[in-house]
């Protein structure tokens, strides 16, 4: 049994577990399976950072997942759907993603920057209309070393996008 499974099979131990993920331990689908509310406590509480500018000193504050170099295979949309309108900043370079739950990016309402860089990406998911794009705000998007073979069209909607960063990848058109 791998350092991180038992960490996580032990009640008491989720320090130890954080401690091993920051340090090059990763997250591996039997983990993830086996304790799916470990690893989204593990995710919440050690690699969620909290921001309160002060034109949001009233509102709830922004979150920044830096979900980067975990090694993830997945997402799951229950890691965090009840937080997403206060995710301002997404970090998921560095995992082994294939495949992102819809809602991102365009779902993610204050999503100002995000990063899915150095992942296995063959496509992104894409957006029927303008009108589904709710993230309006984002600034930069960065896709680089992937295997993307196109970019999504969604990307052409947001206008105050000022950073696209899609190098490293197996592009054959643009945009589709």
């Amino acid at each position: 049994m791998d350092a991180i499974k038992l960490s996580c099979s032990s009640t008491g131990n989720e320090e130890t577990a954080a401690f091993l993920l920051q340090n090059g331990a990763c997250l591996s689908s039997y983990i993830l399976v086996d304790h799916p509310e470990t690893t989204k406590h593990l995710l919440r509480n050690h690699f969620t950072e909290t921001e309160t500018p002060a034109s949001q000193a009233s509102e709830e504050s922004a979150l920044c997942l830096r979900w980067s170099g975990l090694r993830l295979p997945w997402l799951e949309l229950d890691w965090f759907i009840d937080i997403a309108v206060r995710i301002t900043e997404l970090d998921l370079s560095k995992n082994c993603l294939t495949s992102l739950p819809s809602i991102i990016p365009w779902g993610l309402t204050h999503l100002i920057k995000t990063d899915l860089s150095s992942n296995r990406f063959t496509e992104l998911p894409s957006t029927q209309s303008s009108e589904e794009i709710l993230c309006t705000s984002l600034k930069e998007f960065n896709v680089s070393s992937n295997e993307l073979s196109s970019l999504p069209s969604g990307l052409l909607h947001l206008g105050k996008l000022q950073r696209l960063i899609a190098a490293k990848n197996h592009l054959e058109t643009l945009f589709k």
